[in-house]
């Protein structure tokens, strides 16, 4: 990001990563039990991990907005987004 901002660019949208313990891929892999499941069916291990990355990448976002001064810098948190999707699901309809 620092690399564009010193080639002109001022506008960024970055976006964390989704629900890492939702995706089929993962949750059809072999497990030697369902223990990691939350109550919505996803790996809870791989989501905490998400949230983990998440919360340092908002606050690396937040460390660049005070130093590339002139820029904006939005941030946006799809794991909130998507795993809200799959936990509300019949609230969107079928």
């Amino acid at each position: 990001m620092q690399t564009l901002y010193y080639n002109g660019a001022k506008n960024f949208w970055v976006h964390g990563t989704g629900p890492l313990g939702c995706l089929p891929q993962k949750l059809a892999a072999p497990r030697p039990d369902d223990s990691d499941l939350d109550y919505n069916g996803c790996l809870k291990t791989l989501n905490d991990g998400a949230y983990e990355f998440n919360g340092q990448l908002c606050a690396a976002c937040d460390g660049l907005r005070s130093q590339l001064r002139g820029a904006t810098i939005v941030y946006t948190d799809v794991l909130f987004v998507k795993y809200d999707l799959i936990a509300n699901h019949t609230a969107y309809g079928q």
